[in-house]
């Protein structure tokens, strides 16, 4: 089922800690909290959908209404698996924005009122090009992080949304929980792109500092056990 943007839902909801879910995002999740896990249990009646709300504080046990952001992602549970320990893993699928008008605790699990966001109208032709620069800039960041799969970059290059592509690079950026929110928050996709390659910009020089201290750490040690080795065969010569 694809929701209308201007539908107003009433839905299950389920706190995040320290994680933000983006729409097209497919992701496990691990669930302690009894709460939560009657939560789940709630939506897997309520069509299989839920809708995903980062936590304020990731350190909040039990968080209230007033500790949950008021933008999150209702998202499809693709699978539920009760694992031996207590707690369920289950596989969401992140499918669209909502911001919450009313939060409710009725005292099994959250519930919210919550609206679809409508993205508004665009410069297209701007767009066009905060899409490709993006895409650049992306492409420049992950040639420094060594952590990210260059076939990120392959599969990017094939989304043809940009609005998915925003969320996508998004949800490989090592943003600070606040950052990831804001994205998230923006229904703008150009300002989202513009947001988003502040950032790459701000990752790129830090890892560009750190590549110029690695090098130079590298020259030193090479220096070093260079003039360690002339001493030891000095030495021998000398005996």
């Amino acid at each position: 089922m694809n929701p209308e943007r201007s539908e107003r839902i009433e839905i299950p909801v389920l706190p995040l800690r320290d994680v933000v879910v983006y729409p097209h995002m497919v992701i496990p999740l691990f669930v302690g909290r009894e709460k939560s896990i009657r939560c789940l249990e709630a939506a897997m009646d309520h069509d299989k959908k839920i809708m995903l709300v980062a936590q304020k504080e990731a350190s909040t046990d039990e968080p209230g209404v007033n500790d949950l952001f008021t933008v999150g992602t209702v998202a499809s549970i693709l699978q539920m698996l009760k694992l031996p320990d207590g707690t369920v893993k289950v596989l969401v699928e992140g499918l669209q924005r909502a911001r919450i008008s009313a939060l409710s605790d009725n005292g099994e699990h959250f519930s919210a009122k919550a609206e679809y966001l409508d993205s508004p109208a665009i410069d297209e032709r701007e767009q066009e090009v905060l899409v490709r620069t993006a895409i650049s800039q992306f492409e420049g960041y992950i040639k420094l992080n060594k952590k990210i799969p260059p076939e990120v970059l392959t599969s990017l290059n094939s989304i043809d949304d940009p609005a998915r592509l925003a969320d996508t690079i998004a949800a490989h950026m090592p943003l600070k929980l606040a950052d990831k929110q804001s994205v998230l928050e923006m229904s703008d996709v150009n300002e989202r792109l513009e947001y988003l390659m502040a950032m790459m910009e701000s990752e790129i020089d830090l890892l560009q500092v750190e590549k110029r201290i690695r090098n130079r750490v590298k020259k030193q040690m090479e220096k070093s056990q260079r003039e360690y080795y002339l001493n030891e065969q000095m030495k021998a010569i000398q005996k």
